[in-house]
């Protein structure tokens, strides 16, 4: 499964003073988060732009959404996501940048695609929607650089993961703020994520082997995902809705991990183990009732 995770940073707006896409306070909120992404650059120069949205149902710090700390990081947390719940009434979005005009699907699992040139970083992107049984909305927010170059891992094969030594990733210059993704499949419906944002100026971050641990064993199917990161928000109608645009920098698959956790007590084996016991102590007092009578005898 390759679901698009479009992810926020917790950051306050301005204007309201409140919490973007996530609070510790407790409170609940439904937020939508609308995404456009675009791949690394082909060799004719084309990249996959995709388009999606998604409702997320945050309660505090869950269910499915742990913060953990690491050095140099903005916010880190782990995820748990599934397929996202359906509008209840139709509606329409689109975006809209140099790519010309991507309109999003009214199927919030199977994103809009197109191929394109893409983007350089810095341009404006425009986006609207409208139904959904939401209030209409719309706006611009500058799209993130793609000209950032990866410099550790090196490589573009399955990269084996190291929980003893952690994971260092680094970049080229850039003042933009940089999500690393580890996912990691569970099943086929739902993802575990590990997040975290950098600043881009870091240049050179590591994830910590306690962070690494939060992680379940590596299926088929895991990647680990870098990419510039640029996000606004608002509040129609009471909602939280936020707008996210990235420029994937690195998306690499990990090489599968084998379970080392302690298999589950078999109920049926404890059953039979049980009555062997059973039918062993049973054995043993008919001998020594035997035994008893013909001594007495």
């Amino acid at each position: 499964m390759h679901r698009k995770l479009f992810l926020c940073v917790t950051v306050t707006l301005a204007a309201t003073g409140l919490p973007a896409c996530d609070d510790d306070r407790g409170l609940g909120w439904e937020t939508v988060v609308y995404g456009v992404q675009q791949g690394p650059a082909a060799q004719d120069g084309t990249r996959d732009i995709s388009g999606s949205f998604a409702i997320q149902r945050f309660q505090g710090r869950g269910p499915g959404r742990l913060h953990v700390r690491n050095p140099d990081a903005t916010e880190c947390f782990t995820t748990e996501y599934g397929p996202s719940p359906r509008f209840t009434e139709p509606g329409s979005a689109s975006f809209t940048g140099p790519f010309g005009e991507l309109r999003l699907g009214p199927d919030p699992e199977q994103p809009t695609r197109m191929r394109d040139k893409g983007w350089r970083g810095g341009e404006p992107l425009g986006f609207s929607t409208r139904g959904f049984g939401l209030p209409p909305a719309r706006g611009t927010l500058q799209l993130p650089t793609a000209d950032v170059s990866i410099l550790t891992p090196e490589g573009d094969g399955p990269l084996t993961l190291s929980r003893r030594e952690g994971l260092r990733v680094a970049w080229g210059r850039t003042d933009e703020t940089v999500r690393v993704t580890i996912v990691a499949p569970r099943d086929e419906r739902i993802d575990a994520a590990l997040t975290c944002f950098f600043k881009g100026e870091a240049g050179s971050v590591r994830l910590e082997p306690a962070l690494l641990d939060k992680l379940p064993p590596l299926a088929p199917g895991a990647r680990l995902v870098v990419a510039t990161h640029a996000q606004v928000g608002g509040l129609p109608g009471g909602w939280f809705m936020y707008v996210v645009a990235e420029s994937v920098l690195l998306d690499r698959p990990l090489t599968p991990e084998v379970d080392t956790s302690p298999p589950a007590p078999d109920a049926g084996a404890d059953a039979n183990a049980d009555a062997g016991a059973d039918a062993a102590a049973d054995a043993g007092a008919d001998a020594d009732t035997d035994a008893g009578a013909d001594a007495g005898g």
